[in-house]
């Protein structure tokens, strides 16, 4: 994460900075990403170029590229996907992004809780053939406008806001070969732009520090979810889709304690059939897309076929969090028994420091640090 842009001698970066300020949607922020991810990803099918230096840019290009508005659009449905669809997060009661995000998932057969994939583009791109042009309108009409008023704040001065449209594409038409607006509207029908122009300008800047301005606009975004996320752990994490988790070491050690202690195995907690050290999965008792870490105490061995069908679903409490709890504490004395110290870093949080803690203290401090995490996750739909 960046918190600040990168220089430019020969682009002003205030109005840019402005431009993600004080805001009651996540459009800007969005808006900003995807433009920013289209242009580099259509100047790499070009070029082969992801990047480039100052030294090795011999110059902008001399037509600026052109970007249609349904394609941006799409493009932040894709990126909002994750937080909203995988890790329902809230963008806030004002924003539709996020509503249209939820009307695409639940037209689907609601089994995508995918990542970016090929897949959820596709669902996207088949909803925007069947849709009426009316249903995203709103945001064309308006954002791609909004975004560039601080680099024209001295000529909108006193217009009202049925004129400012009309003067924002006015003057980012005229400015677009100075470079100081980042894109011109073009193809402009009953007020919505059908695409806009990258300025060659602000085009040779993203190319220059892709990475730092993505950082950049990921850093506003972060605080703009948290302002409306505020229970949520990991937040930061939640932006986009996860890499891959690897429980190997967690595993090595439950392998151990099944083999020594539980050879026969132990019945599985959703299903109350064997589990056995030879064949099993950890499954998170509070799902892994909520918490985001894969803490001993909220792991617990399961069979794979109740592990994939649980998913990111909470366990009934009542029916499990006893078993649940006798088995951590059982993991827990075995780990001291063995002095197994990455298990026990973990499980200081709730021990405290007590080495002689009764299966009745653990399981109390397992709860109090668990049911508020339960319940919130419960209160976003898991």
């Amino acid at each position: 994460m960046y918190t600040s842009l990168p220089h430019d001698d020969h682009l002003d970066i205030t109005p840019l900075q402005r431009a993600l300020g004080s805001t009651a949607t996540s459009y800007k922020y969005y808006w900003l990403w995807a433009i920013i991810e289209l242009t580099l990803e259509r100047r790499h099918a070009e070029t082969g170029i992801v990047a480039e230096s100052p030294v090795a840019y011999g110059g902008h290009h001399a037509i600026g590229l052109e970007l249609k508005t349904d394609d941006i659009l799409q493009r932040m449905l894709l990126l909002a996907w994750t937080p909203i669809v995988r890790y329902r997060l809230s963008l806030g009661s004002q924003d539709q992004l996020g509503s249209i995000v939820m009307r695409i998932f639940n037209d689907s057969d609601q089994q995508v809780r995918f990542y970016r994939t090929a897949e959820v583009q596709q669902l996207i791109a088949d909803w925007f053939r069947r849709s009426q042009r009316s249903e995203y309108q709103d945001f064309l009409r308006y954002v791609p406008y909004r975004f560039l008023t601080p680099y024209f704040a001295e000529q909108l001065k006193g217009l009202t806001d049925s004129h400012k449209n009309r003067r924002i594409a006015e003057l980012s038409s005229n400015d677009s070969g100075s470079g100081t607006a980042p894109y011109s509207l073009l193809n402009i029908q009953s007020g919505i732009p059908g695409s806009i122009r990258i300025a060659p300008a602000f085009e040779h800047y993203l190319r220059r520090s892709p990475q730092v301005i993505i950082g950049w606009v990921k850093y506003h975004l972060l605080e703009y979810l948290q302002r409306r996320n505020s229970s949520i752990p990991a937040l930061v994490h939640k932006l986009e889709p996860a890499q891959n988790r690897d429980l190997t070491a967690e595993r090595s050690h439950w392998i151990a304690y099944l083999t020594q202690v539980h050879p026969d195995g132990i019945p599985d907690l959703y299903s109350n059939a064997t589990v056995t050290h030879a064949a099993f999965d950890l499954d998170h008792y509070i799902p892994w897309s909520f918490v985001q870490h894969n803490e001993f105490w909220n792991l617990i061995p399961s069979l794979s076929t109740e592990n994939r069908s649980k998913s990111d679903c909470l366990p009934d409490w009542d029916a499990t969090f006893a078993p649940f709890a006798d088995q951590q504490y059982q993991f827990y004395r075995w780990c001291r028994q063995h002095n197994r110290s990455k298990p026990l870093e973990a499980y200081t949080l709730l021990t405290r420091g007590d080495d002689a803690i009764t299966a009745n203290g653990f399981t109390s401090r397992l709860q109090e640090h668990a049911r508020p995490l339960y319940e919130i996750a419960r209160e976003y739909g898991y």
